[in-house]
């Protein structure tokens, strides 16, 4: 919100504009949900175009000065964080088995998701408030989202993981 305030958008709309991002992770998840049950896609293709799009809308919000194209931005990346927590316990399941999966995606999918979490606003504010501005910390976190992708990439076994 302090992002969109500091774009000059009042505090009481830069709250309503926040108020959009649960519909839009709700409806990644939906998306996510159909897209995982019904397309026969290879779960590390998938979780790279989720990838590929967080770093896409980190590079909308950071690089853009028109409010509306921040906006956009925001809710496409709203919409991928919903599709990144189902198709991470989705390819959790499929890569290591319904045996590993509650060790595997404790340590994942809560632990190290939510320290990222905890993290991730404090680390972002402190950077946009004493190194870089707020543009240079979007194009690290888009930097970072497109290493990710890379290295799933390099990493993933080239095998349809269809039940």
């Amino acid at each position: 919100m302090l992002y969109l305030s500091d774009r000059g958008i009042s505090r009481a709309n830069a709250a309503s504009i926040v108020g959009l991002y649960g519909l839009f992770t709700v409806a990644g998840r939906f998306a996510m949900g159909f897209i995982l049950d019904r397309q026969p896609f290879h779960i590390g293709i998938v979780m790279g175009m989720v990838l590929a799009t967080a770093s896409i809308a980190f590079l909308i919000i950071g690089l853009n000065q028109n409010i509306v194209v921040i906006i956009i931005g925001l809710c496409i990346y709203e919409f991928v964080l919903g599709a990144e927590v189902d198709c991470l316990s989705f390819s959790i399941n499929k890569l290591f088995g319904e045996l590993s999966f509650g060790a595997i995606y404790g340590v994942i999918g809560l632990t190290i998701f939510y320290i990222g979490v905890g993290f991730g606003g404090p680390s972002f504010s402190m950077l946009a408030d004493h190194i870089f501005p707020y543009e240079g910390v979007f194009i690290i976190w888009s930097a970072i989202a497109a290493i990710s992708n890379f290295s799933l990439f390099c990493t993933m076994r080239l095998k349809y993981y269809r039940g």
